[in-house]
């Protein structure tokens, strides 16, 4: 965002509070810009996290699910177009099963 825009964004709060009834407070109105930029902050990060996730896992995930999957006697999951958060779920459901923990490479 640019300037302007964070103005336009201080300025339609302030109309709130006073639309609403409640006592004009700059500070109160500053506090809320500022929680709003956190909020849209933590909304891009939760963004770029999904993004990662959707990406395809690594050469070296897949040698390494092999590996736990070969060595644990587990059947092989497809590993092809296979994404980094089904992968987490396949380290999950070996974990659950006692098979990939802390001893693990």
């Amino acid at each position: 965002m640019d300037i302007k825009e964070y103005v336009e964004e201080y300025e339609k709060i302030v109309r709130i509070l006073a639309e609403g009834g409640y006592p004009i407070s700059f500070d109160l109105a500053l506090t809320i810009l500022k929680e709003r930029g956190k909020d849209r902050r933590m909304d891009e990060i939760a963004e770029q996290r999904q993004a990662k996730l959707a990406e395809p896992i690594t050469d070296k995930q897949k040698k390494y699910i092999i590996d736990l999957c070969t060595r644990n006697m587990e059947p092989l999951p497809n590993l092809s177009g296979m994404s980094k958060e089904d992968a987490g779920k396949i380290m999950f459901d070996l974990k659950k099963k006692g098979l990939y923990g802390k001893d693990d490479y």
